[in-house]
């Protein structure tokens, strides 16, 4: 069993699972409350591992892929209902599949008057599912608080975890937590009308992690290949010889 062999393939599978996160950091670069993910990459060891695994010591292997909720750049639409948080906070939402989190505001009011995301998902209020009454001008100030021709409707309910490890990905910009008891109202929050937050995707750097680890994996390949070139030729010279 030849070790370089095994440490160079677990090093292309790892730098194939990098590629595939920056990449999908890449394509999403326009996606509005989108935030980007990262790779961290451990060493692999086990103490009387099978065979396999004892082949595989001192790979390169990914430990973990975690997203960053760095805000990022605000953009001016003046649409009263697209809202972005400048600091800390997440939107609630309520879905089919219960409360959910973004940080993408681009909403409008369904048939029902009712402020909903792109997806038709209801921003929650803090006395529930946030509807407003007919009126013209819709003014939310920066603590959330919501008001139509100057009345106050309700308070947007804007949520903050102090672990993020108890947040995950559900697709479309939207998280869910694990441990609902955790959320609590943000400690700085500065909720901005009349704009977006686009992605936390910085495109230069977004590029050269593609790049970076496309080499990467194309110099394991190249030692893969070699490796296995030279396993092939020693077992024809051995099998020769006998």
């Amino acid at each position: 069993m030849n070790h370089g062999i095994y440490i160079a393939a677990a090093g292309m599978k790892s730098r194939m699972q990098a590629l595939e996160v920056s990449a999908n950091n890449v394509a999403n670069l326009n996606t509005i409350g989108y935030k980007r993910d990262r790779v961290f990459f451990n060493i692999f060891n086990r103490v009387n591992g099978t065979p396999v695994e004892n082949a595989l010591a001192d790979s390169s292997v990914v430990d973990r892929t975690a997203f960053s909720l760095d805000v990022g750049p605000l953009e001016r639409t003046g649409n009263p209902l697209d809202l972005a948080l400048a600091e800390e906070g997440l939107f609630a939402v309520q879905t089919p599949q219960g409360v959910l989190f973004t940080r993408a505001g681009e909403f409008s009011l369904n048939s029902r008057r009712e402020v909903v995301t792109a997806q038709g998902f209801t921003l929650l209020g803090e006395r529930g599912p946030l509807a407003l009454p007919p009126g013209g001008s819709i003014e939310i100030g920066q603590f959330g608080d919501v008001s139509v021709d100057g009345v106050r409707v309700d308070r947007i309910r804007v949520a903050h975890f102090a672990d993020v490890n108890l947040l995950s990905k559900a697709g479309n910009s939207y998280f869910q937590s694990a441990d609902p008891a955790a959320e609590v109202r943000p400690e700085r929050l500065t909720v901005k009308q009349g704009y977006l937050e686009r992605a936390n995707v910085i495109p230069g750097t977004g590029l050269a992690d593609s790049i970076r680890n496309m080499r990467s994996y194309e110099m394991l390949a190249r030692a893969l290949r070699s490796l296995s070139r030279d396993v092939n030729q020693r077992v024809i010279n051995e099998v020769g010889q006998v």
